[in-house]
C-alpha cells in the first residue's frame, strides 16, 4: 500500500514538472560570438547620437513624474564650401575661393519632437549595446575591405557617466549587420545595423505624430468644449467596429450621426510638426497679425489609462488660419495638417448645440412607396423641391390641378 502512495505521488510530481517544461517561455538564445560591448540599463541612459555628413541626431531622456520620455533633436548641417579650384586663378596666382552655397535658413533650424512607442523596442538594442560578433583589432589593410578607410558615419552613446563614440563601416553583403569599431581602442565588431540606421531615420520613425496613445474603442466618454459652451458625449458599445455610437449624455437613447462622423474627422489630426519646447502657436509664422484663437478642447476619459485631453487652436497669418494642437501624448504645441483641422472646426459648434446641424447633415427624409420623395419635392434637388409642410402639387399633366398664375407655389384660394 505503501508503495502504491509512493508511486502516486511521484506521478503527481513528474505531471508537474512536464507541465511547466512545457508552458515556459523559451530561453532567448544569443547568436555564437555575441558580445556586450556596454552595459547600460534604460534608467542609466543619458544620450544617444548618430552624426553623419549632412545630419545629426540626438535623443535625450527627460524624466517627467513617474515615466520618462525622449525628446529627439535632429538637425541638418550646412553644406560644405567647395574647395577652391586650382585652375581658375587670379591676377595674383591665387585660386578663387568658392562662396558658401546658399541655403535657405529655415531647413537648417533644428527639429525636435517627442519619440513614440516604437522607440522603446529600439532601447532593447542599445540597453545593454550588444554586438552580434566581436571581430577585434582589424589590420591596417583590411580596414578598407570593412569600410573604415573613409568614416562618415558616427554613433555615440552616454550612460551611467560614461560616454562612448563608435565609427560605423560598411554593411554587411545580404545581412542586416554593419561593421563598427570603438573610436579609442579600435576594436571592431559586427552590429546590428538597426542600432545605426534606424536612429538616422529617427524623424521617420520614431516621431510621435499620434495625439493619443489610446484607441477610440478605450474612450467611455468625451466632453467637447466649443467657446465656452461644453457638451459631454458617451460612446455606446465602443467595443464593437460596427455597433459603436456617440450619444448625447443627455438623451443616450437619441442616436445623431453627425457625432459619428465628427469624432472620425479629430481621430484623423496628426502632428505635422513640433513647435519649439516652451513656443506658442504663431511663433513659426515668418508674418503674423492676428491672436491665436481657441477651436475647441476635448477632455477624454478613458478605461483602464490616464485620461487625455486635447486643444486645437488657430492662428491667422495675412488671413490664412493655421492649426495647433497640444495633447497629453504631444506634452508641447504641435502644427497639424490645416485641411484637416479645419473640417473639424467647421462642425464643432453644432456637436455642442451653438449652431443647428444643416439640412445636408441631418437624416435623408423617407422615400415614398413608389421612389419618389414626399411632398412633390424634386429627387435631384433644385426648384422643384418644396419644403416640408408645403402643400401638395399634383403632377404635371393633370388639366384639373394646374397652379394659379402669378405664384405656382402658392395653394390656390377658393
Amino acid at each position: 500500500m505503501k508503495s502504491v502512495l509512493i508511486h502516486g505521488i511521484l506521478a503527481v510530481f513528474g505531471l508537474g514538472f512536464a507541465y511547466q517544461t512545457w508552458t515556459r517561455e523559451p530561453d532567448v538564445e544569443e547568436a555564437p560570438g555575441a558580445v556586450t560591448v556596454v552595459e547600460c540599463k534604460e534608467s542609466d541612459l543619458q544620450k544617444l547620437s548618430v552624426e553623419t555628413e549632412t545630419n545629426r541626431v540626438t535623443v535625450e531622456p527627460q524624466k517627467q513624474k513617474d515615466e520618462t520620455v525622449y525628446w529627439v533633436t535632429v538637425q541638418r548641417k550646412p553644406k560644405p564650401v567647395p574647395p577652391p579650384d586650382p585652375k581658375a586663378q587670379l591676377d595674383g596666382g591665387a585660386a578663387k575661393t568658392p562662396e558658401p552655397p546658399k541655403e535657405d535658413p529655415e531647413t537648417l533650424k533644428p527639429k525636435v519632437f517627442l519619440a513614440n512607442a516604437a522607440f522603446k523596442d529600439y532601447l532593447k538594442l542599445v540597453t545593454p549595446l550588444k554586438a552580434q560578433q566581436g571581430l577585434g583589432a582589424l589590420p591596417k589593410d583590411k580596414l578598407a575591405d570593412f569600410g573604415f578607410d573613409k568614416v562618415e558615419t558616427t554613433f555615440k552613446l552616454s550612460c551611467a557617466g560614461k560616454s562612448l563614440d563608435f565609427e560605423a563601416g560598411a554593411r554587411t553583403f545580404g545581412s542586416s549587420g554593419r561593421y563598427v569599431r570603438d573610436a579609442k581602442s579600435k576594436t571592431a565588431y559586427l552590429f546590428n545595423d538597426d542600432v545605426v540606421s534606424d536612429l538616422q531615420s529617427a524623424q521617420f520613425k520614431f516621431m510621435q505624430t499620434d495625439l493619443h496613445a489610446f484607441v477610440p474603442a478605450d474612450v467611455e466618454d468625451a466632453t467637447v468644449e466649443v467657446r465656452g459652451t461644453k457638451k459631454k458625449l458617451l460612446q455606446r458599445d465602443r467595443k464593437s467596429t460596427d455597433k459603436a455610437t456617440w450619444v448625447d449624455a443627455s438623451a443616450p437613447a437619441k442616436r445623431n450621426e453627425l457625432y459619428g462622423n465628427w469624432f472620425t474627422r479629430v481621430t484623423r489630426l496628426r502632428a505635422r510638426e513640433y513647435l519649439p519646447r516652451a513656443s506658442e502657436p504663431g511663433s513659426d509664422l515668418k508674418t503674423t497679425g492676428g491672436e491665436m484663437t481657441p477651436v475647441l478642447t476635448i477632455d477624454y476619459k478613458v478605461e483602464g489609462k490616464p485620461n487625455g485631453k486635447l486643444e486645437l487652436v488657430k492662428v491667422e497669418e495675412n488671413g490664412t488660419p493655421h492649426y495647433y494642437a497640444r495633447s497629453e501624448a504631444t506634452r508641447s504645441w504641435v502644427t497639424v495638417f490645416d485641411s484637416a483641422a479645419k473640417e473639424v472646426e467647421q462642425d464643432a459648434p453644432m456637436v455642442v448645440g451653438l449652431e443647428e446641424t444643416p439640412p445636408e447633415k441631418a437624416a435623408p427624409p423617407p422615400k415614398s412607396a413608389g421612389g419618389a420623395p414626399p411632398h412633390g419635392g424634386n429627387p435631384h434637388g433644385g426648384l422643384g423641391g418644396l419644403p416640408s409642410g408645403h402643400p401638395v402639387v399634383p403632377p404635371a399633366g393633370n388639366p384639373h390641378a394646374a397652379p394659379p398664375a402669378g405664384n405656382p407655389s402658392a395653394p390656390q384660394k377658393r
